[in-house]
């Protein structure tokens, strides 16, 4: 929260904020906005786009992050749902191919972690809300989710790939071009590519992913695959 209070040290602007856990502390102010900015996504509806957050997308860096386009997929009293419009990045969903869950990759540490704190200012970071995801089995196979994780930024189970997109084409998705330059695949047919879901595939070496026709592939790709994009989602709340 702004506490208000501001200073000039060091040739910078600095402000006081008070952090998650009631303490107050200093903080550049060119890495918040002001009050007057600040997102409010009370007015939004399901499939509705907006911007949120920054990261690089056009593969350009001298020119700085661009703003990120997010679609609504479901809203309630006090909260929303959304997912990146286009595949941001291309990481594997856990660096080394060995069993392992949603809970334990290494994709879900990166959302968490560098993507987050990177990524949204600090008045954004009030407005994610840390939420708790189940994690279900594969249908298909029985393979094990997992636990419960906390997350602020996650990816989509394929319950709810499914339930939010109500067709095959609302799913096809496009990397932006730092994704591409990065590895992250491109179909010539459609420009497509392919974008990971947190649900286990047929065993605990491989993950769901959506492939360029937008339908669901239930086996899964191997953990460590290289050119599977990351389609973030999260929960913001009013």
């Amino acid at each position: 929260m702004l506490v208000g209070e501001r200073r000039n040290a060091g040739g910078k602007k600095w402000i006081l904020v008070q952090m998650e856990d009631g303490t107050e502390g200093w903080i550049e102010e060119s890495a918040v906005s002001t009050s007057e900015d600040t997102f409010s996504p009370a007015d939004l509806k399901a499939r509705d786009i907006f911007t949120f957050g920054k990261t690089e997308q056009n593969n350009d860096i001298a020119d700085g992050p661009e703003p990120i386009e997010w679609q609504v997929l479901a809203v309630s009293s006090d909260r929303l749902l959304a997912i990146s419009k286009y595949a941001l990045d291309t990481l594997p969903y856990h660096e080394e191919r060995t069993g392992v869950t949603w809970e334990t990759s290494s994709l879900r540490e990166w959302l968490n972690g560098e993507f987050y704190n990177s990524t949204f200012d600090y008045f954004e970071k009030e407005q994610i809300l840390r939420i708790t995801n189940e994690n279900p089995d594969n249908d298909r196979y029985g393979t094990k989710g997992g636990e419960r994780t906390r997350d602020r930024l996650f990816l989509l189970s394929v319950e709810e790939a499914d339930l939010y997109f109500k067709s095959d084409e609302e799913r096809i998705c496009q990397a932006v071009p730092y994704a591409q330059a990065r590895g992250a695949y491109a179909s010539r047919s459609n420009g497509a590519t392919f974008w990971w879901l947190r649900t286990p595939g047929d065993d605990e070496t491989t993950a769901v992913s959506v492939d360029t026709a937008g339908s669901i592939y239930p086996g899964g790709d191997m953990i460590d695959s290289e050119g599977v994009a990351v389609r973030p989602a999260l929960w913001l709340g009013f």
